[in-house]
C-alpha cells in the first residue's frame, strides 16, 4: 500500500508539474498574443490617424473646390445675364409677325417680305420710308392652317420709334385675330415667360396674375387684384413677387 501510495503521489506530482508547465506555456502564448494584438492595434491606430489626417485635408480641399465652384457658377450666371441682355438689346429692333400666308417661293424673297411688312404698317396708318425696315425674312418651321401655309416673319427695323408705333397699333389690323405681332425675345427670356405663364395657368390661386413681354422686351408680372407689378429676370424673382402679393 505504501508503494502504491508513493507511486500515486509521484504521478499526481508529475501531473501537477505538467499542468503548471502547460499553464505557464499557455499564459506565455496568451501574453504574446495580446502583445501582438496590441502592436497590431497600435499600427492600425497610427494608420487610421494618418488616414483621418489625409481625409481632413481632402475634405478641406473639397470644401474649397465647392466654394470656388459656387463662385464660378455665380460669375457664369452674371456673364450669361450680360450676354442675354446684349443679345436682347440687339433684338429690340425686331418684331415677329405670325399669320401672314406663304404664297410661293417667288414671293418669299427678303425684298418681298419687306413689302409685306410695309403694307401692314400702312394698314394701321403709319407713313413708311425705305429706312424704316432694315430687313425682313421668314424664320422657323412652316405650319398649316385652313389648308394654307404659314411661317413666322421676323422684321428688323431701322427706326426704333417706328417699330414701337407699329407694335402699339397692331390691334388696328383688319385681320388682328389672325395676324399676331410679338416682340422678339431671346430664347432664355421666351422660356422664362412661357414657364411663368404655364405656372399661372396651372395654378388656380394665381388666376389674378398675368405675365407678358413689354415693348422693351422686359418680362412684366401684374397682379390684377392690387395692380401691383414688377419686372422679373428669373423664376426666383417671380416667386419673390408672389410671396409678397399672396
Amino acid at each position: 500500500m505504501n508503494q502504491i501510495t508513493r507511486n500515486t503521489t509521484g504521478i499526481i506530482e508529475l501531473i501537477e508539474s505538467k499542468f503548471e508547465e502547460l499553464k505557464s506555456n499557455d499564459l506565455f502564448e496568451i501574453k504574446n498574443l495580446i502583445k501582438n494584438q496590441s502592436d497590431l492595434i497600435s499600427k492600425l491606430t497610427e494608420q487610421v490617424t494618418k488616414h483621418e489626417s489625409t481625409i481632413a485635408i481632402l475634405q478641406t480641399g473639397m470644401e474649397t473646390l465647392r466654394n470656388e465652384n459656387v463662385c464660378y457658377k455665380n460669375k457664369l450666371a452674371v456673364l450669361d445675364k450680360k450676354i442675354d441682355d446684349l443679345e436682347q438689346y440687339g433684338q429690340r429692333q425686331c418684331l415677329r409677325i405670325d399669320g401672314v400666308e406663304c404664297k410661293g417661293k417667288d414671293d418669299e424673297s427678303s425684298a418681298n417680305i419687306v413689302v409685306v411688312v410695309e403694307d401692314l404698317m400702312k394698314e394701321v396708318g403709319l407713313n413708311v420710308t425705305p429706312q424704316d425696315i432694315d430687313r425682313a425674312h421668314r424664320i422657323g418651321p412652316v405650319y398649316h392652317r385652313d389648308g394654307k401655309r404659314y411661317q413666322t416673319i421676323i422684321a428688323k427695323f431701322g427706326n426704333f420709334r417706328k417699330r414701337t408705333d407699329f407694335y402699339r397699333k397692331r390691334k388696328q389690323l383688319k385681320d388682328k385675330n389672325k395676324v399676331k405681332i410679338r416682340v422678339d425675345l431671346t430664347k432664355s427670356k421666351y422660356n422664362l415667360l412661357k414657364k411663368i405663364n404655364d405656372l399661372i395657368y396651372e395654378t388656380k390661386s394665381l388666376a389674378n396674375f398675368y405675365a407678358f413681354a413689354d415693348i422693351n422686351c422686359r418680362i412684366r408680372i401684374v397682379d390684377t387684384n392690387s395692380d401691383e407689378n414688377c419686372y422679373v429676370d428669373c423664376i426666383e424673382d417671380f416667386e419673390n413677387f408672389l410671396s409678397q402679393a399672396l
